[in-house]
């Protein structure tokens, strides 16, 4: 990996408006909207790149301090970073930190201070990466709260959860609003590989907190079974890298890549197999467990959680044959014997 200055040519501004409108979709910044050629023309542009693939950009701009007195003395030079984004597989990498250093070095006989602004509901954790990763110092803060938002109904508080999960567990996670490609009806989802849990939010705009709160803390639990995999049974472990669908097309995740194949049956054999698989019958266990606990016992609840449950209990033994056919299925493919 390269992490280089650049100069704003039409090609870097071509990607670095692709890339921004990635990150408009993922809904993690109020406000955000993709860049257009303006946006971008005369800043200082820093790319990440791997094998002719832009990864992360970071760009901004030398100023001049003006009515800034509470963060640093008026007419001060600094750098204002307008924008640091890494792509979702690649978060977590160091990459983000490479591009800042970079840019510091670039401008340090410019200017006297780096800066930025935070405008997201991620922002514990975005404290945690510029405090303490980029030894960055905090001077100002803006508070925001709906006028009235004490005498309104009370709505379901992702963010307010959401920091409350990565305080109890030491985890350092990212939450989306926006779905990914493939998962727009989906109501969450958690990617292990970029560290997001996605929720839907508009698709559950108007669903009782109760139901909000129990698909948000099925995709928590969803990222606890993969990132602290220690505290789980070896049945769930073992589980956690086979997906079994309703239509008997299942995947096998070895070392980050997907190996697919097809088993044998109807909907009315895999149907119980999904619902049943211990990881997902694990999440939906503790989903139902912390939206009671979060928003009280109810009719709907106990019937959404008795939904996402098999008719009947599904012994270990049955899943160790899925599993077992799987892996018969993936064995058999040629390419996966090509690999070994």
């Amino acid at each position: 990996m390269v992490i280089h200055e650049a100069k704003p040519d039409g090609t870097v501004v071509e990607t670095l408006i692709r890339l921004s409108e990635d990150w408009a979709a993922e809904g993690s910044c109020y406000g955000y909207r993709p860049n257009g050629k303006e946006d971008i023309e005369g800043n200082r542009i820093f790319l990440a790149e791997e094998d002719g693939s832009v990864l992360g950009y970071l760009f901004g701009k030398v100023c001049e301090s003006d009515n800034m007195k509470s963060i640093m003395p008026e007419g001060t030079p600094f750098f204002e970073v307008e924008e640091l984004y890494v792509v979702p597989e690649r978060r977590s990498q160091g990459i983000g930190e490479k591009l800042f250093r970079t840019a510091e070095r670039a401008v340090k006989d410019e200017a006297e201070y780096m800066a930025l602004s935070l405008a997201s509901p991620n922002w514990k954790a975005l404290f945690r990466f510029y405090l303490d990763e980029l030894d960055m110092s905090f001077r100002s803060a803006t508070g925001c709260r709906r006028s009235g938002a004490g005498e309104e109904k009370r709505m379901f508080d992702y963010e307010k959860q959401f920091s409350r999960f990565l305080d109890e567990h030491g985890l350092d996670l990212r939450l989306s609003f926006g779905m990914p490609a493939g998962y727009e009806t989906a109501n969450g989802m958690f990617d292990p590989g970029s560290n997001t849990v996605f929720i839907n939010a508009e698709q559950l705009g108007d669903a009782p907190d109760w139901e909000k709160a129990f698909y948000f803390f099925h995709e928590l639990r969803h990222a606890l079974q993969h990132l602290r995999t220690e505290q789980f049974s070896e049945e769930i472990r073992r589980s956690l890298r086979y997906v079994i669908m309703y239509d008997g097309t299942c995947y096998r995740l070895d070392g980050g890549r997907e190996w697919e194949c097809r088993l044998d049956g109807g909907e009315e054999v895999f149907a119980g197999l999904y619902l049943g698989q211990p990881y997902e019958a694990d999440a939906n266990a503790y989903a139902y467990e912390q939206a009671r606990k979060l928003c009280g016992a109810s009719e709907g609840l106990d019937r959404l959680y008795a939904f996402w449950t098999p008719d009947r209990p599904i012994a270990p033994e049955a899943y160790g044959a899925v599993y077992a056919s799987i892996d018969e299925k993936i064995q058999e493919k040629p390419e996966r014997r090509a690999n070994e």
